[in-house]
């Protein structure tokens, strides 16, 4: 790690920054545009005509280092609770929405 740095100040020891950076009064970039961009405009739209996914997807994005198991894909109720159910035996089962 050193060593990469010391290469990285050997090659820009000789360098004018002075010429790039310029130390004059801000603009541009907090001035906003005068319009919504194309990108707020689709966040937008997206977030109007889909919140459940939209915001499902945002929530991923925001929390990326964590792992997701997909839901399931039908909600199962058994009723009884208690019921002893054997492996190979015939149940009847419904779905409820």
């Amino acid at each position: 790690m050193m060593a990469s740095l010391e290469d990285l100040r050997r090659t820009i020891d000789g360098m004018d920054f002075g010429s790039t950076v310029t130390f004059g009064p801000f603009s541009g970039a907090l001035e906003g545009p005068s319009s919504p961009s194309p990108a707020s405009a689709a966040v937008l739209l997206f977030s109007s005509l889909f919140p459940t996914s939209f915001f499902g997807a945002a929530d991923r994005l925001f929390h990326y280092n964590e792992a997701f198991a997909s839901p399931a894909p039908l909600p199962f109720i058994v009723d009884p609770g208690d019921k002893e159910v054997v492996k190979g035996e015939t149940r009847a089962a419904s779905r409820s929405d």
